[in-house]
């Protein structure tokens, strides 16, 4: 069963999740949903019209950004930081910015 507490950007990005039965593959309307909310949640702390908020705006399922492993920590509503929230979210937004 899909955990939505579990759902970060790299779980959108791979189409894939992991539960007690093993590996699934994702709907794409599940994944759309989800990515939404990711990205209201990054959006949030956003310049309007800035470049990383364009580059955010523009993420669909045609063109996410490769995965990294910093993606985990972002989830549905939150960020997860390890010690510099500020600093780690924005190396996460210009990521973004770059691939997207």
């Amino acid at each position: 069963m899909l955990d939505n507490k579990d759902i970060s950007l790299n779980t959108v990005i791979s189409g894939r999740y992991r539960d007690e039965k093993g590996w699934h593959k994702m709907q794409d309307k599940t994944r759309r949903r989800f990515l939404i909310k990711i990205k209201d949640f990054l959006l949030s702390g956003c310049h309007y019209n800035s470049g990383v908020y364009r580059a955010i705006s523009r993420m669909d399922l045609s063109n996410l950004p490769g995965s990294y492993g910093i993606f985990n920590r972002v989830m549905l509503d939150n960020y997860v930081a390890g010690q510099d929230y500020p600093g780690e979210l924005r190396f996460v937004k210009n990521l973004i910015k770059r691939e997207c």
